[in-house]
């Protein structure tokens, strides 16, 4: 893939100090690969508007032009600006990157966060089936702790604090993304039925048959580094139509976001 000539600034950031420069999302084409991240320019102060986060502007010590953004703490920031996608293409994200301590490395993780058309975040639980249809055994009432779910071929071999269970699933997976996820602490297979012990008490009442399927949390599509370097660095991915698995837009996707985060 064509990298794309810079035409944004650097992204500093510091706490235990990590620098970024150029952040990029690109669609690349021939002959075109514009940015689509305006924002990702430090050049100019109202460019740091667009960040929630602890942002700010320095010139000290940047990839290139004027200024560089800086994360002066430890945590995470997120660019407000969204980039409606085009299922048809691939898109590039990248950006410069820089520890500013020697003694203490950052570390850095840049990734993708998706949104619905009315601009609401998708929830990583939301969106990754990793077991087949099955129905509720008994009505939930709200308050319940425990639900009765008809025995089918589940996984046994959970992690709980990663796994939901998703009510009113649909065999077409047209109900993704599903916001009625809820977690649980444990599933245990007892006679004809699973028992599933929730994480809290039942907010929603469901009858018997409401069909439900199990959930896995879906990391973001991401780049990340342990140990960013003191020397500045490009990292990069792609999303897309041609992106794999994980690396495709997510079930309802239609806008795309980065998001940083320093020492997470």
């Amino acid at each position: 893939m064509k990298r794309p000539t810079p035409n944004t600034t650097p992204i500093l950031a510091t706490g235990l100090a990590l620098l970024t420069g150029f952040l990029f999302l690109v669609a690349p084409a021939s002959g075109q690969s514009a940015n689509l991240i305006t924002a990702g320019n430090a050049e100019a102060p109202e460019q740091q508007k667009k960040w929630i986060g602890h942002l700010q502007l320095v010139a000290d010590d940047r990839h290139a032009g004027n200024a560089a953004f800086e994360m002066f703490r430890i945590g995470s920031t997120r660019c407000t600006e969204l980039v409606e996608i085009d299922k048809d293409k691939n898109y590039e994200i990248s950006g410069w990157f820089k520890s500013k301590e020697p003694n203490q490395l950052s570390r850095m993780l840049l990734d993708v966060r998706y949104y619905t058309a009315d601009k609401k975040p998708i929830h990583p639980m939301s969106v990754n089936p990793i077991s087949g249809i099955s129905e509720l055994a008994k009505d939930i009432e709200v308050g319940d702790k425990v639900v009765k779910v008809r025995k089918t071929d589940w996984p046994m071999k959970l992690k709980p604090n990663l796994t939901g269970l998703a009510f009113n699933a649909q065999e077409d997976l047209s109900d993704l993304p599903n916001n009625r996820v809820v977690g649980f602490k444990s599933i245990e297979s007892k006679g004809d039925v699973y028992e599933v012990a929730l994480g809290r008490p039942a907010t929603q009442a469901y009858a018997k048959g409401t069909k439900v399927r199990l959930h896995r949390y879906l990391d973001h599509p991401r780049v990340y580094d342990n140990h960013v370097p003191t020397e500045w660095k490009r990292y990069a991915f792609v999303v897309g139509k041609d992106g794999g698995r994980r690396k495709k837009p997510w079930p309802g996707a239609e806008y795309m976001s980065l998001f940083i985060i320093n020492h997470y």
